[in-house]
This record gives C-alpha cells, structure tokens and sequence, in this order.
C-alpha cells in the first residue's frame, strides 16, 4: 500500500452507498454497535432503535455492545455513555436480556472491531452487522476490513440510520483530549464532524509509524481495500 494513499471521488461515492445502503441478507447472527461518535441522545437512542427493530424483524440474531462501563465511558471522557444506558434503552425497545452481549471493554474502533471478530470465533458467527452514526459507519467498515486480513474473512455488512441535519449541532469529546493524529474535541455542525471523519478515513489508512515498537495507531483498510471485500463477499454463498 502507498504511503501518500487518497482516495478518489468515485471511489469514495461506491464505498458511502455500501456503507449508507448496504444489502443486507435475510438473517445474519449478530450487530456491533460501535460506541457513539457523538453525545447526542436523540440519535444515540435512534441508533439503538434502528438496531433493535432489525433484531425484532428477526434479520439478526445476538445485539452486541461495547463493555466499557457507564463510569469507566465518564472517566475517559468518551462520547460514548457505556454499556449499562445502552442496554437499558435496548430493553426498553423490547430487547430480550438474553440477547444482548457484552463485549470486552474496547477503548476505540479498532479495538472494538478485533474483539467483534474474537466473539465472532468463539461463537462460531459468520454473518455479522456493524453498526454507528452515518458519518462513522464507513470507517467503522474500513477498521473491520482491516482486522479481517490477519484474523480471516467473515461476512460483514453495515446498517446505519440517516435524518441528520448538515447543521445540526453535535459534540464529540476525545479520550485524554487529543487523537493520535493531534486533533482534540469536535463541537460544531453535523458538517464539520464530517470533514473530521473524512479525515480519519485517509488519515488511517496510512501504515502508521512505530513508536516504541508498536504501531502509532490501528490501520484501517483504504477504500480499494474495501471495495475489493465487498465484491468478495456478495459473490459469497452464506
């Protein structure tokens, strides 16, 4: 992979439709819900709805969510609020308990993804969801993509939601208050969290240089990476 990788506009036009509006099989056996990018709770609560209605539809078996606890999200200053209010909300949109898991606790996408793919395993999961905020979702899929060239191909697919103003204002607070790449918290339009992301979406798909041995950040997949996944995986039979 080229060091200087930018993704072209027709490649980023065919990786938005798969990652907005992905085909989806009948059944698969288990979602992610990736920790929120935002602390919105109008569209926490919508991605978690979205989710649960998928489950109640019967397209997907096991909801999986993020172990961190509610406490352990406040002291990190993540924009996600923890397992135990994301699990409330599930239930209250008629999740059974018994459905819902508890993944190890994941500090970031990357870790979240390789610990999906862990349980996936350990489950004997082959059909699985990733889901988040729309503007998150395809380099939630470029992280998974990622993960998927050391710890073997599943079939994966997104689901996210839409209704969010260019405008809207959102927050997105980031752990010990600044990323990897330098950048601190995100306050201002949907737009502006936007321009962030795609950012992280080129940014990530770079080989990081090491620092004290270890890779300065988790690669993600560029978006020909991607896109050579996805028509891998539709010529699948599952």
């Amino acid at each position: 992979m080229a060091q200087s990788w930018e993704p072209t506009a027709l490649d980023m036009y065919k990786a938005m439709q798969v990652a907005q509006r992905d085909h989806i099989p009948y059944r698969c056996d288990a979602v992610l819900i990736h920790g929120a990018p935002s602390t919105d709770k109008m569209f926490n609560n919508t991605l978690l709805r979205t989710v649960a209605e998928h489950h109640k539809n019967g397209c997907v078996g096991t909801i999986v969510l993020n172990g961190l606890s509610e406490e352990e999200c406040r002291s990190r200053n993540l924009s996600y609020f923890g397992f135990e209010p994301w699990w409330k909300i599930l239930r209250e949109h008629d999740v059974c308990a018994r459905n819902i898991v508890r993944m190890p606790a994941s500090p970031h996408t990357g870790v979240e993804s390789r610990n999906f793919l862990e349980l996936a395993a350990q489950k004997g999961w082959e059909s699985l969801i990733i889901s988040s905020f729309p503007h998150h979702q395809l380099r939630c899929f470029q992280t998974i993509v990622a993960q998927m060239h050391t710890m073997g191909r599943r079939h994966v697919y997104n689901l996210t939601f839409g209704g969010i103003s260019l405008t809207y204002p959102m927050s997105k607070p980031v752990m010990s208050g600044k990323t990897v790449l330098g950048s601190g918290d995100i306050n201002g339009a949907f737009e502006i969290h936007m321009e962030e992301e795609f950012k992280r979406i080129v940014a990530y798909a770079q080989e990081p240089e090491t620092v004290d041995g270890k890779p300065k950040f988790t690669r993600h997949a560029t978006i020909p990476e991607v896109l050579e996944y996805v028509r891998w995986r539709d010529i699948q039979t599952v």
